[in-house]
């Protein structure tokens, strides 16, 4: 509709300040045209939610209080509010995004606002909100302008849903838009970082478009599009403020953005440099998991933090969901696929989703096309049929009246077979669609329907036998697949055990014997059916020869002949046995020649292979092997630089990255070398591929708990026993630990099963320490029976002490001077044992004897615990400010106490809460006062 005002007297003055566009072409030619088009079925889908926010109008500057007009405030995120308003001169509603008050004096807030009115401006594409203009409001805030969206967000959408099969197509068609639009910012080196159904605007004529671009990221090096080799190609890459600036303020190492239920694991992690467009790709197969389940990947419930289960990568439920879901088979493998823990496992971008989702979506469209193209060529011969009979009736009407109608009954049970014949085939052909979509017992199940359907009409014995081939073929398809499923999962129990005996014997949370791992290893081939002492072992090797599954079970025997050449000469002979099995089974050269020299125990030939080998050309599986056999040699270094370097090569191979993470995790522990990061990164990307399997949880928990950190030591630990609970747990390992995280009733459980299984000292007098911090026995009780027989047991004389020097050890008031004199009894024993040490040390500089405490550090300093571990660590320092502050060392105190401080903050960041029920926290505290003086 355009309404054009009556011109009016020309007026030659120039501009003036503050003059709009309009205001200044209507002095000069007497006419302002306006012209208004109909806003047709977008009424009140994007309302105003604060109308005094049109406040902001005396905010903008001179010129732009005549350009727009503020209508209210309809959204407020992280870094502002936007506003709805509106464009007097051309006539149009529009977004304005404005940038807090407080928040615009922070510059890397300025950059992120900057860069995403910046992306939005060179993202030219219909699934894209277009950014119309950079300003600056009258304070030098800025802002920008973009389009309004009139529609509702697919998190609205998909929460008004009666069911999960209700409008799937239509859901899935929003989401191969998103999907495309995605692809597009990826081909631009662009990722969204925070995709998720309140992100994506859905319009009332269907149009989708992704918003919030505001933690969006430019990829440089590590994603598809590297700026700088861009800019010197053809393609087009989007450019912003911060673009090749080097400042690296796009994100703080360690900083969590994007919404967690959504969020992949690296993301998650806080490890900003290992984004890229994978990580986009997990957040749309979040989006897909809602779609086909109702819900996202990560729930919350029982208490548990959803960063942290995205951090874990915690997605058992979200995978048996999908796999319950009655969505088609290829959606629910994209689904899964786009959810892999492991970035490199997933699809690379979103235009390998959106190609997948085609597919699919034009196979439904194709199969629709299909059938009604067979239902319609049916109604033709219903309708030839009919015809025939009514032309028939016609001209033999006479004779069928003579005849008594046989004809025509006659004509009628052909017509009825020919129906019936029609029908069986649709049934075969929707048995055989079943069949082959892997819906076998379905697939049975149709099949005997048409048998059914056959019989209760009595047809014709063609017929018949037609349905009984039919349901004959789909049964044996069944009986296949059953055995099938048998072998697969014969088979990935056996896999699945060798992976699990690999960790268990380089984790403390287990306790096997060498010997008990040589009975489960025999006990696991013989369920598979694969006896190596069996007379026709030729026959199987000679069937299995360089196959797939040959090659894994060489690798199998591999490991089971390492175990044996640790155990001794005894089992020579069955573990060159079983290193010949792996010879026959798998005749690869270089992994034959390896074989060999572990037979020959030529440690040289090794060693020259691994420094000879080409890392980028040998496979995954030859790799391992070679850095294991490294190992057996205890050419350590040798094989942690090829672990390292296969798993940086083969980011998709577990052996390679829980055989680097390994490494490096005992290099952590053996030496001064700080590899913790590194084996924390190798030993996450192992768990990303196989989070089911136990021994990698136990060996995380070790890794956790080497550096203190208990409280994620404690979840990958229970994790493991959840899945386990009948192994044979390293009990007193797993009770200390869940005593040191605060979960003081899960270790005393841990403990008396230690009592009952191993009876030891510590276990013994940790359990009664333990039932005294819970109040069910007095401390003098305890200590009375720590007296009987205490020079026999050291810790009969080192717990007491320590429970009355540490609050967080029972929860007593602390008594230093009574703990003296219960320790300093021990000095002559000399208990070699740092806990001994540190609780003596913590007594005297609690009742403030620097003379002895100083001594006490000479005599306990061999027992001195490792300082990589930030529990001790930051107490390390709290023990050294108490003692400069004795000295009268002011300056170096509060320095230490600061540095104590920073060490427990690393310590508990992001779980600060968790750590407040722990002992560390509770002697922390405690200890703080001491060194303060207190």
């Amino acid at each position: 509709m355009t309404n054009e005002p009556a011109p009016g007297p020309a007026d030659e003055t120039p501009c003036r300040p503050g003059d709009s566009i309009l205001e200044s072409i209507a002095r000069r030619t007497g006419r302002a045209p306006r012209v208004n088009l109909l806003d047709a079925g977008t009424a009140g889908e994007t309302p105003i939610l604060d109308p005094k926010a049109h406040a902001y109008q005396n905010e903008l500057s001179a010129t732009d209080q005549g350009k727009y007009r503020i209508l209210g405030e309809i959204a407020r995120g992280g870094m502002g509010v936007v506003l709805r308003g509106h464009d007097i001169e051309l006539g149009r509603d529009i977004a304005i995004k404005v940038t807090d008050g407080e928040l615009a004096k922070r510059p890397e807030v300025i950059e992120r606002f900057v860069e995403e009115a910046q992306i939005g401006g060179q993202l030219q594409h219909p699934g894209i909100v277009p950014v119309y203009e950079l300003g600056l409001m009258a304070d030098q805030r800025p802002y920008f302008t973009m389009k309004l969206i009139k529609g509702r967000t697919l998190a609205a959408m998909l929460t008004r849903r009666k069911s999960v099969e209700e409008d799937r197509v239509r859901f899935l068609d929003i989401w191969e838009s998103v999907c495309q639009t995605m692809a597009y910012a990826h081909s631009k080196g662009v990722i969204h970082r925070d995709l998720k159904p309140a992100n994506i605007m859905v319009g009332a004529f269907g149009e989708v478009q992704v918003v919030d671009w505001g933690l969006s990221k430019v990829l440089r090096r590590g994603g598809v599009a590297d700026e700088v080799e861009a800019r010197d190609t053809a393609m087009s890459v989007i450019e912003t403020v911060r673009s090749g600036s080097g400042s690296g303020s796009d994100s703080i190492v360690g900083s969590v953005l994007g919404t967690p239920a959504y969020m992949s694991p690296e993301q998650a992690q806080g490890e900003p440099d290992k984004l890229d467009e994978r990580t986009d790709v997990f957040a749309l197969g979040a989006i897909l998991c809602e779609i086909l389940t109702g819900a996202p990947p990560y729930v919350a419930g029982g208490g548990q933090n959803l960063v942290q289960m995205a951090a874990f990568g915690e997605l058992d439920a979200a995978r048996a969901r999908i796999d319950a879901c009655s969505a088609a088979p290829d959606l629910k493998r994209l689904c899964l696929a786009s959810l892999m823990t492991a970035r490199a496992a997933r699809p690379r971008d979103a235009e390998e989703l959106a190609n997948a989702v085609h597919a699919h979506l034009a196979g439904l469209e194709s199969r629709a096309h299909e059938a009604q193209l067979a239902a319609a060529e049916e109604r033709v011969r219903a309708e030839r049929s009919r015809r025939r009979l009514q032309l028939t009736l016609s001209a033999g009407a006479v004779l069928a009246l003579v005849a008594g109608g046989f004809w025509f009954l006659g004509t009628q049970r052909r017509e009825r077979i020919q129906e019936l014949s029609v029908s069986l085939g649709s049934i075969g052909d929707d048995s055989l669609s079943l069949a082959r979509e892997g819906d076998f017992a379905r697939a049975v199940e149709v099949a005997r329907g048409g048998l059914r359907l056959v019989e209760a009409a009595e047809a014709t014995p063609e017929l018949r036998t037609r349905a009984e081939r039919l349901v004959a073929a789909a049964e044996e398809a069944l009986h296949e697949e059953e055995q099938r499923l048998a072998e697969a999962e014969r088979e990935r129990t056996l896999f699945d055990f060798l992976l699990d005996v690999e960790i268990r014997q380089v984790s403390t949370g287990f306790v096997e014997t060498d010997e008990e791992l040589e009975r489960q290893y025999e006990a696991a081939f013989a369920a598979y059916g694969f006896d190596v002492e069996a007379e026709n072992i030729g026959e199987r090797l000679a069937a299995l020869r360089d196959t797939d599954l040959g090659v894994r079970l060489a690798l199998g025997f591999d490991g089971w002949s390492r175990l044996l050449r640790r155990m001794g000469a005894a089992r020579d002979f069955k573990q060159e046995l079983l290193t010949g099995i792996g010879i026959d089974l798998d005749t690869e050269p270089l992994r034959t020649t390896i074989r060999w020299a572990l037979v020959g125990g030529d440690k040289q030939q090794l060693l020259e292979l691994a420094r000879d080998l080409d890392v980028d050309t040998t496979s995954p599986e030859t790799l391992a092997l070679l850095a294991s056999s490294l190992s057996e040699f205890r050419l350590f270094e040798e094989a942690r630089s090829l672990f390292v370097r296969g798993a940086n090569r083969h980011p998709t191979s577990f052996l390679l990255n829980f055989g680097a993470g390994s490494a490096l995790y005992q290099l952590d522990r053996d030496s001064e070398t700080d590899s913790f990061e590194g084996a924390v990164g190798y030993l996450r990307a192992a768990l990303a591929l196989r989070s089911d399997l136990v021994g990698l949880h136990v060996q995380m928990g070790d890794l956790y708990r080497s550096r203190g950190h208990v409280l994620l030591s404690v979840r990958h630990v229970d994790q493991a026993v959840r899945r386990a609970p009948d192994h044979r747990w390293n009990d007193w390992v797993i009770g200390w630990t869940h005593w040191q995280a605060g979960n003081l009733e899960e270790a005393l459980v841990w403990y008396e099963r230690a009592v009952a299984n191993s009876g030891g000292d510590w276990e013994l007098v940790a359990t009664h320490a333990l039932e005294v911090t819970l109040g069910r026995a007095p401390f003098e009780e305890f200590l009375a029976w720590c007296e009987v027989d205490r020079t026999k047991n050291m810790w009969k004389t080192i717990q007491p002490g320590r429970m009355l020097v540490f609050p967080g050890q029972s929860g007593l008031e602390p008594d230093p001077a009574r703990a003296l004199d219960l320790l300093e009894r021990a000095l002559p024993e000399g208990y070699g044992h740092g806990a001994y040490w540190s609780a003596l040390l913590w007594a005297y500089l609690a009742v403030g004897n620097l003379e002895r405490a100083l001594e006490v550090i000479e005599q306990g300093r061999e027992f001195e615990d490792d300082l990589a571990d930030q529990q001790r660590l930051s107490l390390r320092l709290l023990r050294d400010a108490t003692v400069a502050r004795l000295q009268g060392e002011v300056r170096t105190q509060r320095s230490l106490l600061e540095q104590a401080r920073w060490v427990r903050a690393q310590l508990m960041a992001g779980m600060e809460e968790e750590w407040r029920g722990t002992a560390f926290h509770a002697n922390f505290e405690y200890l703080e006062r001491i060194a303060q003086g207190e």
